[in-house]
């Protein structure tokens, strides 16, 4: 994502809007409260957020036992988020330099 946005707008100051939206992601996953503390909103936005599975993934070694209920989700989710990051950062260098 941060080279998407990089040779987007071909700018070393564009790593501002990066580390934005890689905040907001991670606040609206499990990222620094466990799922089970929150509530309203954040407990939905938590839920959906692709993120919160790739987190869930990494910490099942760390805390828990590990589960293939708690694996295929975090591995579904990086492989698609590493794919659409990936084509999503070569489609903009494409356009940067053809």
């Amino acid at each position: 994502m941060g080279l998407t946005v990089a040779y987007r707008l071909r700018s070393l100051r564009s790593m501002m809007i990066v580390q934005v939206i890689g905040f907001s992601s991670m606040f609206l996953s499990i990222g620094q409260v466990p799922i089970d503390f929150l509530d309203g909103w954040l407990h939905d936005a938590a839920r959906l957020n692709p993120l919160t599975n790739v987190l869930r993934l990494s910490r099942q070694g760390f805390v828990g036992e590990m589960s293939w209920d708690l694996t295929w989700p975090g591995l579904v989710a990086l492989l698609a988020m590493t794919v659409v990051g990936g084509l999503a950062a070569l489609r903009a260098l494409t356009r940067l330099a053809p």
